[in-house]
């Protein structure tokens, strides 16, 4: 369980550097989302609530991208990396719920796929 917890951790900076590109707002949220962990590896909870951020970075991304549209592939790629973070932000919720319930931490078995899919679409190409 802790080692996915640790994959999970070191993905998040690759995916960091890798978003800079396309959104600068996603990238930061990202940033923060590994500082966040660290704070809860260190044993403040509290910290989770930074999923709620990279969530709204990712349905602002989206929303920009569908509603300022540059070429095609970049816009495909903001709009796909926007959805998925969203997505995250949900799952992270109802992670953090059964947390609560039972005291098991799902979410590293549903990020690490996120991550991986956020670096695909970034690696797919180069933004224009």
């Amino acid at each position: 369980k802790m080692i996915m917890d640790i994959v999970s951790d070191l993905l998040l900076f690759p995916v960091a550097i890798l978003t800079w590109r396309w959104s600068r707002l996603i990238s930061f949220s990202i940033q923060l989302a590994l500082i966040a962990s660290v704070a809860v590896r260190l044993g403040i909870e509290q910290a989770r609530i930074v999923s709620v951020l990279t969530g709204l970075a990712g349905a602002i991304e989206l929303g920009l991208a569908l509603e300022f549209p540059t070429d095609a592939d970049s816009t495909m790629r903001r709009a796909k990396v926007g959805a998925l973070l969203l997505a995250s932000m949900a799952t992270d919720g109802a992670s953090w719920l059964l947390f609560k319930a039972t005291g098991d931490w799902c979410l590293p078995s549903v990020q690490i796929p996120v991550l991986l899919a956020i670096g695909w679409i970034c690696l797919k190409g180069d933004p224009k």
